[in-house]
């Protein structure tokens, strides 16, 4: 697996226009994300989270500002394979199977590697995530965590250096959430990826995170950037510790203490 990059962002500026003028979604946004790191980002509704993750994948254009990847700006990258992107749904195709869905990211970015070679790499990630048996059902005969399996196992097949990951586990009742946010903890420890993960959850972001990043309301801009001190590797007993709850109250009380501005 190519080894994971580091990301700068500097003085990171994104306004866009709506029907009723311009809205600035973050401004002057810092921030350094060590290779093969875990960085969790929270902040409240509508402060550019998502747009954060769509500006580090290529998909959007800053309007001020820079992103690099290991010191070269990002819009001299061709960064097609080197991004997995997870979203909060899984968007799997509903008329090709689990092993279908999976190959087809390596379709698309690893067109020269051979079609058997594809198809055992996602048989691979299917068995990781634990859907061994299951290759050849359609998502519609899966329940919400195996679509969500499915989901993560297309964006690891073609090995990025970068994972995103846009709320991945929202829509997942609390066992199933917990389950696979265990799995992911388990994933990244053999992996080499940086992985840049969104979440509306204060837990589940000091849980899974080397560092959390909070945001303010919009327009996002960085309140605080924390080290998450516990080690590796984590269960859900952390939860229950008292330097856990301090650290979840503390960045609550962050969130909670900055109101929106107009813009």
């Amino acid at each position: 697996m190519p080894n994971a990059p580091h990301i700068s962002i500097q003085g990171l500026d994104v306004r866009y226009r709506t029907r009723d003028g311009w809205v600035t979604a973050l401004e002057g946004l810092d921030l350094e994300v060590p290779p093969r790191s875990f960085v969790s980002v929270v902040g409240p509704s509508g402060c550019g989270k998502t747009t954060l993750l769509k500006i580090v994948s290529g998909i959007l254009r800053p309007s001020r500002g820079l992103v690099f990847l290991d010191a070269t700006p990002i819009e001299n990258l061709r960064l097609e394979g080197q991004v997995g992107f997870v979203f909060q749904r899984p968007l799997l195709l509903p008329w090709r199977s689990a092993l279908a869905n999976v190959v087809l990211a390596s379709e698309i970015v690893q067109k020269t590697v051979p079609r058997a070679e594809r198809l055992a790499e996602a048989r691979r990630w299917l068995e990781i995530t634990g859907l061994t048996g299951f290759e050849e059902r359609l998502p519609h005969e899966l329940s919400g965590g195996m679509q969500q399996r499915v989901a993560l196992s297309r964006a690891l097949v073609f090995h990025p250096r970068i994972l995103l990951m846009d709320e991945p586990f929202a829509a997942l009742d609390e066992i199933t959430r917990e389950a696979m946010q265990g799995e992911l903890l388990n994933i990244w420890s053999h992996i080499e990826n940086t992985i840049l993960f969104v979440t509306h959850s204060i837990s589940e972001a000091v849980l899974l995170s080397e560092r959390v990043v909070v945001l303010s309301a919009r327009p996002g801009r960085v309140q605080e950037i924390l080290d998450i001190p516990f080690p590796r590797p984590r269960t859900e007993a952390l939860r229950g510790e008292r330097e856990f709850t301090e650290l979840v109250q503390h960045i609550r009380g962050k969130l909670r203490a900055a109101p929106a501005k107009a813009r």
